[in-house]
Parts: C-alpha cells; sequence; structure tokens
C-alpha cells in the first residue's frame, strides 16, 4: 500500500477518524466553508448521497468534535469547527487529497485487517 506517502499525522487523523469517502467528502464540505453552515439536504445536493446517509456520516462527525451541530429555525445545521487544529488538519487533508485521491481512499478502505480480527477474537469461547 502506498500509505507511506501519507505524511504520518494526515494517516493517524485519517485511520482514527474517517470511515468513508462520503465522511471526507463532507468534512472537506465543512471545511472549505467555515464560516457557512449546511443542512442535510445542501450537504446531500453536494456529495450526492442520500438523507439518511448524509446524517449518519453527520452525526459521526459531531461524535468526534470535528464538526458543530446547531439548531437553525427548527432545522439542524452543521459547521466547520472553529478550532484551529482542525481547520489545519483539514486544509492538509483537502491539499493532500485534490493530489492523491487514490492514496488516500485507498487508506480509507483498508484499514489494518486486525482490529476486526481483535474484535471477532473477543467472542471466540476459550478452552
Amino acid at each position: 500500500m502506498s500509505q507511506d506517502r501519507i505524511p504520518a499525522a494526515l494517516s493517524s487523523f485519517i485511520l482514527g477518524n474517517l470511515h468513508s469517502v462520503e465522511q471526507l467528502e463532507i468534512l472537506l464540505l465543512l471545511s472549505r466553508s467555515p464560516d457557512e453552515t449546511f443542512s442535510v439536504d445542501q450537504i446531500d445536493r453536494h456529495i450526492r448521497a442520500s438523507a439518511q446517509s448524509v446524517t449518519k456520516r453527520l452525526t459521526d462527525l459531531v461524535s468526534r468534535d470535528l464538526i458543530d451541530r446547531r439548531l437553525d429555525s427548527d432545522i439542524d445545521v452543521y459547521q466547520a469547527k472553529k478550532d484551529p487544529q482542525v481547520l489545519k488538519i483539514c486544509q492538509e487533508l483537502a491539499c493532500y487529497y485534490a493530489t492523491h485521491h487514490s492514496v488516500i481512499i485507498e487508506l480509507i478502505y483498508s484499514r489494518p485487517a486486525n482490529a476486526m480480527g481483535s474484535f471477532s477474537n473477543a467472542f471466540r469461547f476459550k478452552n
């Protein structure tokens, strides 16, 4: 795999926080316009995914403290986190994704297999 071409901090961020390209695209969309808020429908129109899937990805990003959610006229709206560290890593990710698209996608979808193996091993019966 070409993971060695990805800066270590960026690779760690991706592996620790992003589980799909859809989630990556949402994070990058919000971080490109940090002063703007987006509804699920607006995000859905930008990345062309189902509203249900977008909502799931947004909920995960909020739980990881990477984006903010607030209520605006009875609608949840989402915005990039104002944290300078989050904005910086998102800018680095956007630059790297623009030039190394396939490397980032490969990293997202080729997580270390031992993570799932360790989880499944917890349910094995011991002799």
